[in-house]
């Protein structure tokens, strides 16, 4: 019965719906438009309807997952990993991610959520607790080697009460944020539109609208900016 299957599934790779669920094929792995795809679980879902995915892998083990791709989308060596139930992946139309991403969720109800023509060059994403958010907003532009992260994924405690004391915290980017090259963003963290996050950055709080942070700690070092993708001239 499973070779039957397994004949069936690469005898229509090429016509293969853009709608997937578990429910139908469980623990099957699929190919199409070099989309490596290892599902599962029961009620999981991808939807990649318009969408342009080129050597990209989906590997989710649970239930209830949705990865949903809008129209548009562009995207290159993204690996989609989902660990445990009721996690949400959202890509708006128009997104472009280049080079390479690690979209991660894990545990349970996470929610990760790209605006509408955001462009990644490489990132490496990770909603790691439960009930835990990163939400990304539209028109931002982030270079290679970004990590964004709401939680530390391991316990730190108390050593007198045992308590955890790093406690996740979700992590919010509005509107035509530009990151640079190797900046970390960490939990807990809200940065304001129209922001700049230099090179090496390492954010460990919120950042107002239309400012520039740099350093390690990041820190605000101008405020009152915007920011072009063009390269401007002066003009005196």
């Amino acid at each position: 019965m499973k070779k039957r299957i397994k004949n069936i599934l690469l005898t229509a790779r090429d016509r293969m719906p853009v709608i997937y669920t578990t429910s139908l094929f469980a623990s099957a792995w699929l190919v199409n438009l070099s989309t490596r795809r290892k599902i599962r679980g029961k009620g999981n879902i991808v939807v990649s309807k318009g969408a342009f995915l080129k050597n990209c892998s989906i590997d989710i083990c649970g239930n209830n997952n949705q990865i949903r791709i809008a129209p548009e989308c562009v995207l290159r060596k993204v690996k989609f990993f989902v660990r445990g139930d009721g996690h949400i992946i959202e890509i708006s139309p128009r997104v472009r991610i280049n080079r390479f991403a690690l979209l991660w969720c894990q545990d349970e109800n996470g929610t990760l959520a790209i605006g509408e023509g955001t462009s990644i060059e490489e990132a490496h994403i990770a909603v790691s607790e439960p009930g835990s958010r990163i939400e990304i907003g539209s028109g931002c532009m982030f270079a290679y080697d970004i990590e964004i992260r709401c939680g530390d994924s391991h316990s730190i405690l108390d050593a007198q009460t045992k308590k955890r004391i790093n406690p996740p915290a979700n992590v919010t980017i509005h509107d035509r944020v530009w990151i640079g090259m190797g900046a970390k963003i960490l939990k807990g963290v809200e940065i304001g539109s129209d922001s700049v996050i230099a090179t090496g950055a390492v954010v460990t709080k919120s950042v107002p609208s239309g400012s520039i942070s740099a350093g390690n700690p990041a820190k605000i070092v101008r405020e009152g900016i915007c920011w072009n993708n063009q390269r401007l001239q002066d003009r005196y």
